[in-house]
């Protein structure tokens, strides 16, 4: 399983390496969020052609292609015809001569391991042949399936939204109930792929270490707080922000 574990990682970070020269070339790093949910379907797939094909890696590995493939369309509608983001437009200024070298090192690694980590679930029950179905995969399935309805239904809501009333706050759909529904969803997602890991035994517990990852990831460090110091000079704000949830799905407060 380790010689396997490794080929994958290459793999995925051939992927990575080729990405930061073409964004490089392109001046353009804002691709590498393109390759974010590419890089789990890379890292499922060579898994599962590497392992022994179990029937519940097969559907971890279509489940992780097509939240994957979904997540990287969308971003790359909405991204490639635009200049580079403001994220990444802010380290150029801040990291200057040494911008590509640090952006290789903090960004593209730092993704790279990432990907393994949380895609962690996908590849070691591909690699391995101890998961049978059971209430396991289809109680993940279905939060899998909840995760993917708040993030697929959060980003059409907000795409309708930014094309009638671009640079207002959007407060109706599942944005009334959470600031971040599309945010929730993707981790919901890998909940339900740690669940799904479950499959294969309660030994498997240890994976757990993947949707803890991306929910602290979105929610303390990437996700969340980058998007949310932008909005906090829109108009509403501060209301918005004070009667609805951060993250987690709720009322709204009156």
């Amino acid at each position: 399983m380790i010689l396997q574990f490794l080929l994958t990682a290459l793999v995925v970070f051939v992927c990575f390496v080729l990405v930061n020269r073409i964004a490089a070339r392109m001046k353009k790093h804002d691709i590498i969020d393109i390759l974010w949910g590419m890089g789990f379907v890379i890292s499922a797939i060579t898994s599962y052609l590497l392992g022994p094909k179990p029937g519940v890696g097969l559907l971890m590995t279509v489940l992780t292609a097509i939240w994957g493939i979904r997540l990287s369309a969308h971003l790359a509608a909405r991204n490639l015809k635009k200049p580079e983001d403001f994220r990444y437009h802010q380290k150029r200024e801040t990291w200057k001569d040494n911008f590509e070298r640090t952006m290789f090192v903090r960004m593209y690694l730092s993704q790279f391991a990432l990907n393994l980590l949380i895609g962690l679930p996908v590849i070691y029950i591909n690699l391995s042949a101890n998961a049978r179905s059971n209430a396991f995969t289809w109680s993940g399935g279905i939060i899998w399936l909840v995760g993917m309805v708040f993030e697929v239904v959060g980003d059409a809501q907000l795409k309708r939204h930014m094309k009638t009333q671009r640079g207002t706050l959007i407060t109706t759909g599942l944005w009334r109930y959470t600031r971040h529904p599309n945010y929730f969803g993707e981790s919901l997602v890998w909940w339900g792929m740690y669940v799904i890991s479950l499959s294969g035994g309660l030994r498997n517990w240890w994976l757990i270490i993947s949707p803890i990852t991306i929910t602290c990831f979105l929610i303390f460090i990437s996700g969340v707080p980058l998007l949310e110091e932008k909005l906090k000079t829109r108009p509403g704000w501060a209301d918005y922000a004070r009667r609805t949830s951060k993250f987690f799905p709720l009322p709204p407060k009156k």
